[in-house]
C-alpha cells in the first residue's frame, strides 16, 4: 500500500477512524525508517504506573521501542486525539502520563538487566490530531517521579514539556536528522 491508500482509509467512519490512524501513523514511521535497525514499533503498547498501593495501566497508541545493550526502551510515544470535540486537552494529557510511565518502565528494564537507572530521560512524544501532529519533547527526571508516586504530592520540580505544530515531513526530517534520530 501507499501513503495515500492510508490517507484515503481515514475517511471511515469515527469508530473504525481510530485504527485506520494507528494504521496511519506506523505507514508514516515506517516509510521515514523509525523502524530501522534495532528500533521496532509497536501498538496499543500497555505501560503500568505504580503508585503508593495501586497500579494505574496507560496504553499508548504508538510507541517505538529501541534495543541497545541487551535492553529495550521506549524513545517515543504516539497519542490519538479521538474525542476532540469532548475532550481536546486529553491526548496531551494521556501522552504525559504515558511519558512518565515509560520512564519508570524504562528504569525497570534497566534495574532488572543490571543497568543503573536514568536519573532523567527525554521521552519523544507526538499528539495526532486526525492528521495534523504536534510534537514533544517530555524532560521526566527521577524527582518528579519519586514525589508524584512515591510522596503522593504535586511535584515541587516540573516535568519539561515542549511542544510544536510544524509540517509533519519536516519535523520527522529534523528529528531523525538531529543526534542521529530517536535513541540514535
Amino acid at each position: 500500500m501507499d501513503f495515500f491508500t492510508y490517507l484515503g482509509g481515514l475517511n471511515t467512519p469515527w469508530r473504525t477512524k481510530y485504527r485506520a490512524l494507528n494504521d496511519f501513523v506506523v505507514f508514516l514511521l515506517g516509510m521515514l525508517d523509525y523502524d530501522a535497525g534495532s528500533r521496532i514499533i509497536h501498538t496499543q503498547t500497555e505501560l503500568s504506573l505504580c503508585a503508593l498501593d495501586s497500579k494505574v495501566d496507560v496504553t499508548a497508541d504508538v510507541a517505538i521501542l529501541k534495543r541497545t545493550e541487551g535492553i529495550s526502551e521506549y524513545v517515543l510515544l504516539v497519542m490519538e486525539e479521538v474525542y476532540i470535540h469532548r475532550h481536546p486537552e486529553g491526548a496531551e494529557g494521556r501522552l504525559m502520563a504515558d511519558a512518565v510511565a515509560a520512564f519508570c518502565q524504562n528504569n525497570l528494564t534497566r534495574k532488572q538487566a543490571g543497568f543503573p537507572c536514568l536519573d532523567s530521560q527525554t521521552i519523544l512524544g507526538i499528539v495526532m490530531t486526525y492528521t495534523q501532529p504536534t510534537f514533544y519533547k517530555i524532560l521526566v527526571n527521577q524527582a518528579f517521579v519519586h514525589q508524584l508516586l512515591e510522596e503522593d504530592k504535586f511535584p515541587a520540580e516540573p516535568i519539561y514539556v515542549r511542544g510544536e505544530v510544524e509540517s509533519t515531513c519536516q519535523v520527522l526530517s529534523r528529528h531523525r536528522e538531529v543526534d542521529g534520530g530517536i535513541g540514535g
